[in-house]
């Protein structure tokens, strides 16, 4: 059996309607920030995602951002941003992702790092409190490159809630993909992204517009399981 087969036999067990067998597992793919961010709070960070700094040339870089609300726009922008930090895969080393240097150089300093050694190992998770700490994005290292991300607080409302008929409509046939559901449900509340044996698997979660909180699981961005989630 392949992966994908073996993740959707995985689906029928009644374990990941635990909440914190989520928690864990997030933890071990290197999605901890997703995590952490539940248990944390980032209301005494001051940090400006958008950090004014210049190069050599005296080119503006980023701005500051004195919003006090994230708009649809800053997501969108966010969300570019996460994407554009690689992974390593976990399954073969050999295929490095982003160094810690590169991550910060892409998003400014890092609100807090909380960094551990196993073994000969080092790990480090670095926090992105953006936004006045309306939106977080997180990144777990281990020895200087990118393992997990994470991303939490995303979502803006909206006027209408997408109804669980239409979730119960998704299919799982490998024709759904991750931009049909953000069209679909919007923006999701949350994601958490790790890299497996070549393939992006992607965990995005749905609570502000939808009318029971969802998860979907994506491979290579095509949708493969699917569940709601007890509140």
């Amino acid at each position: 059996m392949g992966r994908r087969e073996d993740r959707l036999a995985a689906e029928k067990k009644p374990l990941r309607k635990k909440w914190w067998f989520w928690f864990l597992l997030l933890l071990l793919l290197g999605g901890g920030g997703f995590a952490a961010s539940q248990f944390i709070s980032f209301d005494s960070f001051d940090f400006a995602f958008w950090k004014s700094s210049t190069d050599d040339s005296g080119t503006e870089q980023t701005k500051t951002s004195t919003e006090d609300s994230t708009t649809a726009d800053d997501i969108t922008h966010i969300i570019e941003l996460y994407q554009s930090v690689n992974l390593t895969d976990s399954l073969d080393e050999e295929k490095k992702g982003s160094s810690y240097d590169e991550v910060v150089e892409l998003l400014g300093e890092p609100s807090s790092n909380v960094e551990s050694e196993l073994g000969d190992s080092k790990t480090k998770m670095a926090i992105w409190n953006t936004f006045n700490g309306k939106t977080t994005i997180s990144v777990n290292f281990k020895d200087d490159f990118a393992i997990g991300k994470s991303a939490s607080k995303l979502a803006t409302e909206s006027e209408t809630k997408t109804t669980m008929e239409q979730f119960d409509a998704v299919p799982l046939d490998g024709s759904y993909t991750y931009d049909q559901a953000v069209k679909e449900f919007g923006q999701p509340d949350s994601l958490s992204t790790s890299f497996i044996g070549g393939v992006d698997t992607l965990t995005a979660f749905w609570s502000t517009n939808t009318e029971q909180s969802i998860t979907i699981h994506f491979d290579d961005t095509i949708a493969v399981s699917k569940e709601q989630v007890s509140q």
